[in-house]
């Protein structure tokens, strides 16, 4: 894999760290170096450039240690990269408060390169990342908060740290919106011939035709996405009890109680109206042994009840604050 890249945010230039942007495989890594006296932020964060100052590529030499322990990793869903959602700016400062690493990882399946990824790529980059900041920065927990496809990016990576004895370290995880990009439009259904048809003959990594999408898209990731049962097909509202543990069941069986919470957007677009919400919440709550919580809200939370960010970071706030910690 590329080497990984970094951004630390609020402070000026610090020794060690590596003035080079990478496009694939950065991060934002927000927290003060060890030896480093934390300067006053600049406050409001309101775009990129007030946000990030240095960029430090993973796998240069190693940076200074951070003066946190703990660090938040905010995943966004398709099509998202850096500063992924409207409260973005909020959870950094809830996690600066709070003396926690805030990273925003920009991985190579980001902004448009989703139609040519996959959920695998994606885990086998955020665990490099996991590695990364635990040997460079000496973090020794983590807390996980993923939006839309991010939260299947955090299932698939908690299976893959149980597998290897990490999840020690994962201190707690937050699905915002997840939901099933199957269930969400139906129009991509007339494409699913073709693009099984192009993997039976060893085609998968080749574009579909150029309408079968809004972004450029293989026929493996299509696949993934829109079929029954696909690699990203983890919240459908059609799947049996059995279907569902299949996919959810390592959050109950290998994490402790109360440190994995979907955070669902009642008013989220992408959930048809068809689908008996309350039904499903249920439902993945019974495979996945989360904590339910709702927010009134779209997909992303952009638009809803006035304090439907607060009511998100009060859940932040007490996955990163509980005792058990």
């Amino acid at each position: 894999m590329a080497s990984m890249a970094g951004l630390v945010s609020g402070y000026g230039p610090i020794p060690g760290f590596v003035a080079k942007y990478n496009r694939f495989n950065s991060a934002l890594i927000s927290s003060p170096p060890a030896n480093v006296a934390p300067p006053t932020l600049r406050a409001p964060i309101d775009n990129f450039d007030d946000i990030v100052d240095v960029l430090n590529t993973f796998g240069d030499p190693p940076s200074s240690p951070s003066a946190y322990k703990h660090a938040l990793i905010h995943l966004g869903g398709l099509s998202d990269g850096l500063l992924p959602t409207p409260y973005t700016k909020t959870l950094h400062s809830l996690c600066q408060e709070n003396r926690i690493t805030f990273v925003n990882p920009l991985l190579s399946t980001s902004y448009l390169a989703f139609g040519y990824g996959s959920l695998k790529q994606d885990v086998a980059e955020l665990t490099e990342l996991l590695a990364y900041l635990e040997s460079k920065h000496d973090i020794t927990g983590f807390y996980l908060l993923g939006h839309s496809t991010g939260c299947q990016q955090i299932v698939k990576l908690l299976k893959a740290v149980s597998a290897a004895n990490y999840n020690l370290k994962i201190l707690g995880a937050m699905l915002q919106a997840p939901v099933s990009d199957r269930e969400s439009d139906d129009s991509h259904v007339q494409y699913l011939p073709q693009a099984q048809e192009m993997i039976e003959n060893s085609k998968g990594s080749e574009f579909l035709p150029r309408a079968a999408h809004w972004s450029p898209m293989t026929a493996d990731r299509f696949v993934d996405l829109y079929s029954k049962g696909g690699s990203d097909d983890m919240f459908s509202s059609d799947f049996t009890d059995v279907e569902l543990d299949e996919r959810l069941g390592h959050l109950k069986n290998e994490f402790k109680a109360g440190t994995i919470f979907f955070c669902h957007s009642t008013r989220d677009e992408y959930v048809p109206a068809s689908v008996d919400k309350d039904k499903l919440y249920n439902a993945l709550e019974e495979a996945s042994g989360c904590v339910t919580i709702k927010l009134e809200g779209n997909h992303n939370l952009a638009t809803g009840e006035d304090n439907v960010i607060d009511e998100l970071m009060k859940a932040v706030k007490k996955m990163i604050s509980d005792p058990q910690f």
